[in-house]
């Protein structure tokens, strides 16, 4: 009766919902599957169908859509069967239409009874998907079956939606991999590669802007307009989006609910995109995890591998868990079958055993140790210095100890020979030493006579010579002579330095006096003619502490060296600087 579906369509309509309105079992059947509306009223008589038969088909269907039967006369038998097959209301047409003003409380029951299945189903979903995913995530299966199984459990909320997760490639700034339930094969590879900003889809946008995107209706919305030719090759029509990321913050991918009609979540499917999109992150942070785990793992063991050095890995009883190729050719081992029969706890050599077994002992307590130890062999010792570090576990329990041995005989013979070569370089240069000083000392005892009695001659002390040679011959002679005790004497201060013997006569100098002092001896032994020759006192000068003598050596013997390798012309400076720190600093330049 059109008047009756009139009125009864305002009623309900009256309540703030959308009605459509099916005249046969047939019809109605049909919108249901393309609209899957959210209540159904039933005429208990339909033209081509009876009402209860109506609600099975419905039922079987989506066993969980809320039913109403309207008859005007049913039988209470019926109205039974009705509630038994899962009708939330039976309602009876009364005359005068005096029923359709219970249709708002009606409706407001129903969906207040869907709010709540509503509910329960995302929080079912939620819990299944996660249960399954985390169990996956656990086991490490691979991350594609993970995302699938995230898909498949978030239809199990609604059987007519579709749903898609794209993970980002962050370095070129698009789609890398994408994964759904309901979407064909050609949609899921023509996304892979797609640039995402805004105003890409609602996924593209959603992972560039790092926000929820709903879109109700994609066919007439900007965002969807350059990918609309594919869109309708696969039939939705309406796209939320939730982007997910990881613990810093950064955009790995979206989830994605597809609708065929256009429609807005409510919020039991805002939390269930929300939801399966946390998941999805967790999945993806504990993939990336263990591929930077695993690729940390195979730098690690082929630094291990590739060592020169023995390292292995002992459980907490001495035995060996690995080892490194170095270390079995350090232990003569052929195969790695072999490695499972050692323990270092069993050393033969007694001392060397009492020390592993003390180390070994400290590194399970949590003590890292270094230590050394010898072998002997048929070719003589073998010395080994060796480290025992302590691994923990999740419960800060020691449960390993990784140990690092290295082959230092070569060292150690190395130290020996240079031991060896100073001990002998320095007995060699106390007999030097003491040599220098003996013939030193022998050859000043004539040549003092020599210098006497040269002397003597050259002063005419006992008469005039009588030929002039023996003059000249006399003063030669004490020149050389003279010459060859300053040598003489050089080499006992140098044999003194040497030996550690020199006795320092330190006392306060005036520097201004010293330096003059020494330039005038300088000059008197070097032929300073031709050549220029300057002298500066820069600073607060003060007195300084030193032995004289040594001082004015070393300063006489730099400006005679100076002056003998100066050319003609050429220029000698003589300068003394004195700081704020009181620190003198003399220096002489030639050139």
């Amino acid at each position: 009766d059109d008047d009756v579906a009139g009125l009864f369509k305002s009623a309900i309509e009256e309540s703030g919902h959308q009605v459509d309105l099916a005249y046969t079992a047939k019809e109605g059947l049909a919108q249901y599957n393309e609209k899957r509306h959210d209540l159904i009223f039933i005429d208990y008589r339909l033209p081509d169908m009876n009402g209860l038969d109506v609600c099975r088909s419905l039922l079987n269907l989506n066993s969980s859509v809320p039913l109403a039967i309207v008859t005007s006369g049913g039988s209470e038998n019926a109205a039974s069967e009705a509630l038994e097959l899962g009708v939330r209301h039976y309602i009876v047409k009364e005359p005068g239409l005096a029923y359709i003003k219970l249709l708002k409380s009606v409706v407001a029951s129903l969906i207040a009874y869907l709010d709540e299945a509503r509910i329960k189903r995302t929080s079912e979903t939620l819990l299944n998907t996660k249960s399954n995913g985390l169990g996956k995530i656990i086991n490490s299966d691979p991350v594609a079956e993970i995302m699938q199984e995230i898909c498949t459990g978030t239809v199990q909320y609604d059987s007519s939606m579709r749903c898609s997760i794209l993970l980002l490639d962050r370095k070129r700034n698009c789609v890398k991999e994408s994964y759904g339930h309901g979407l064909p094969v050609f949609y899921n590879e023509a996304v892979i590669g797609l640039e995402i900003g805004e105003g890409v889809g609602s996924c593209g946008t959603a992972m560039a802007t790092k926000k929820r995107v709903i879109i109700e209706d994609v066919y007439n919305h900007p965002y969807w307009a350059d990918i609309l030719d594919l869109v309708k090759q696969v039939g939705f029509k309406a796209c939320w989006s939730q982007p997910f990321f990881d613990e810093n913050g950064e955009t790995l991918g979206s989830f994605a609910i597809y609708h065929d009609e256009v429609c807005a979540p409510d919020q039991s499917e805002i939390d269930l995109i929300e939801g399966q999109a946390k998941l999805a992150s967790i999945a993806i942070e504990k993939d990336i995890t263990r591929a930077t785990l695993k690729e940390s793992e195979g730098r690690f063991k082929t630094l291990v591998d590739a060592s020169p050095i023995c390292i292995f890995e002992l459980n907490m009883s001495g035995g060996f868990n690995s080892i490194n190729p170095a270390g079995l050719k350090m232990f003569n081992i052929n195969e790695m079958s072999e490695v499972a029969s050692l323990n270092c706890l069993k050393v033969p050599n007694s001392e060397t055993s009492e020390t592993v077994k003390v180390s070994f002992a400290k590194a399970c307590k949590g003590e890292s140790v270094d230590f050394e130890y010898q072998t002997e062999t048929p070719s003589g010792k073998n010395y080994f210095s060796s480290c025992f570090v302590p691994v923990y576990d999740s419960d800060n329990e020691v449960n390993k100890v990784i140990g690092i041995v290295q082959d230092v005989s070569d060292i150690k013979t190395t130290e020996v020979s240079i031991l060896e070569a100073k001990e002998n370089a320095e007995f060699a240069n106390r007999a030097k030493t003491q040599f220098l000083a003996h013939v030193s000392h022998e050859l000043r005892s004539p040549l003092n006579a020599i210098l006497g009695f040269s002397q003597i001659l050259s002063s005419e002390m006992f008469g005039v010579h009588a030929n002039k040679k023996y003059l000249e011959y006399s003063s030669d002679i004490n020149d050389s002579g003279g010459h060859l005790l300053n040598l003489i004497n050089d080499i006992l201060d140098i044999s003194k330095v040497e030996a550690g013997e020199v006795d320092l006569n330190e006392r306060a100098l005036d520097i201004e006096n010293c330096v003059s002092d020494c330039i005038k001896i300088g000059s008197a032994r070097a032929d300073f003619s031709a050549k220029q020759f300057s002298y500066a006192m820069n600073g607060e000068h003060t007195e300084l502490h030193a032995d004289e003598r040594l001082l004015k050596q070393i300063l006489i013997n730099l400006i005679v060296n100076a002056a003998k390798f100066t050319p003609v012309d050429g220029q000698i400076s003589v300068s003394v600087d004195t700081d704020a720190d009181k620190a003198t600093t003399f220096r002489i330049v030639d050139n």
